[in-house]
């Protein structure tokens, strides 16, 4: 979103190097205050520097993004996905061990990071050299690194929040039905998870253009673009409800078995749930294309709230089906207070500069 070019490469490298370092001794520092198993210990360890790995590549696919290359983060994103999937496998099924497993994962994100990423990134940035030249080396600024770290703190919090929203219907679930309704709930709900990865792959390829337009104050072009990202929720969300209620019970048969099927009235419920979370995503995102960042932290603790709220009230009173009520409630508080934030950002676009 940095449209204007406040902050160089360098200055988001840096910072991001800065926060994998201490985020690994905080890892390590907690498995060792746990007293963990040697084994589990190992597991989490590699798993943390596979997630330090990852969170470097997020920022070279910032880059790419910007310079809208999304067909490099594609190629990224199926390069590592294979690759962790081989290293994975043939580890634990010549090893019989989660911890080389776990390695294995770390070493081929680390792999792809360095054979592909950095040199794409390199490419991009218009450099030509094996390695990466000053442009992409991180930078150490104190000043900007503060400066950078408090604009996008209230970020990383709602990313936090978001995470935990993700969560809490599992908890409520688990507390007040037991196991095994918990593992039904969860696998309704996994198509949660598909309908992020497309919500996620249209909204990212639209974000660069959507900041462009709001820090040059093109309104029009901006509030096109928007329309078409909520028309197109608008449809997929429709298009999932129509399906879950029409064919929902023979594609829980077929996916998971009969005893899924009965519980095809939350599976339209969680469709539905989706289909408001893709608009209110879809709005989300342009409001942090136009660098809105602490007034999310609000809405992202409100809806936090009311998702602990319609949990602790639907769940004990309807099972997993007042779970799914849940999500649905949650989904469009997060609507309503997106349409909120988006108005004011659009107000704004018509009588000021770029706001922050």
């Amino acid at each position: 979103t940095d449209a204007h070019g406040q902050f160089r490469f360098g200055d988001y490298l840096g910072l991001r190097l800065a926060t994998v370092f201490i985020a690994l001794n905080l890892i390590i520092m907690i498995v060792f205050a746990l007293h963990s198993r040697r084994q589990t210990a190992l597991v989490i360890v590699f798993l943390g520097l596979a997630k330090g790995s990852e969170s470097l590549t997020d920022i070279f696919y910032g880059l790419m993004q910007r310079r809208e290359r999304m067909d490099r983060i594609a190629k990224s994103m199926m390069m590592r996905g294979l690759a962790s999937l081989a290293a994975l496998s043939l580890a634990v099924y010549y090893t019989r061990s989660a911890v080389w497993g776990a390695a294995a994962l770390a070493l081929a994100w680390a792999a792809v990071l360095l054979v592909y990423d950095i040199p794409s990134g390199s490419w991009v940035a218009g450099i030509s050299s094996r390695f990466p030249a000053e442009a992409l080396w991180p930078r150490w600024d104190r000043k900007r690194m503060r400066s950078l770290t408090w604009l996008a703190l209230p970020l990383g919090l709602v990313v936090m929040l978001v995470s935990l929203n993700s969560s809490i219907t599992r908890y409520f679930v688990q507390g007040y039905l037991g196991e095994r309704q918990l593992g039904i709930f969860a696998a309704l709900a996994y198509v949660q998870a598909a309908a992020a990865t497309v919500e996620e792959a249209i909204a990212q390829s639209a974000l660069p253009y959507l900041s462009r337009s709001y820090a040059s104050h093109n309104r029009e072009a901006f509030r096109t673009l928007l329309l078409q990202l909520l028309v197109s929720g608008a449809a997929l969300g429709v298009c999932g409800v129509t399906i879950a209620a029409a064919v929902g019970r023979p594609i829980l048969t077929i996916v998971y078995g009969p005893e899924y099927a009965g519980h095809v009235k939350v599976f339209v419920w969680i469709t539905m749930a989706i289909g408001v979370n893709f608009l209110a995503s879809f709005m989300l995102y342009a409001v942090t294309a136009a660098r809105y960042f602490r007034s999310q932290l609000p809405l992202s603790l409100t809806v936090t709230l009311s998702s602990l709220i319609a949990c602790a009230w639907f769940i004990p009173k309807y099972g997993i089906l007042g779970a799914a009520y849940t999500l649905l409630l949650t989904a469009l508080a997060r609507a309503v207070l997106a349409a909120v934030l988006l108005i004011h950002a659009l107000g704004r676009l018509s009588r000021s500069p770029a706001c922050l």
